[in-house]
């Protein structure tokens, strides 16, 4: 999956908790973060995991925001 498609996915996974993405912050050319602007929650993206590795991950993903 390329970049853009696995953020637009992470984004939707954290609204449905509730949370308020901020704008994305490129790590390397193939993976971004992101924070909640109200509870600085993260996700990370990874559009090229290695074998040991998750496409989306982070607690904006997992938790309700605050």
């Amino acid at each position: 999956m390329n970049l853009a498609k696995s953020q637009k996915k992470a984004a939707k996974s954290a609204k449905r908790r509730g949370h308020e993405m901020g704008e994305w912050e490129a790590l390397t050319d193939h993976s971004a973060r992101s924070l909640c602007l109200n509870c600085s929650c993260e996700v990370i993206v990874n559009a090229r995991p290695q074998p040991n590795e998750i496409e989306i991950g982070g607690e904006a993903i997992a938790i309700e925001c605050d």
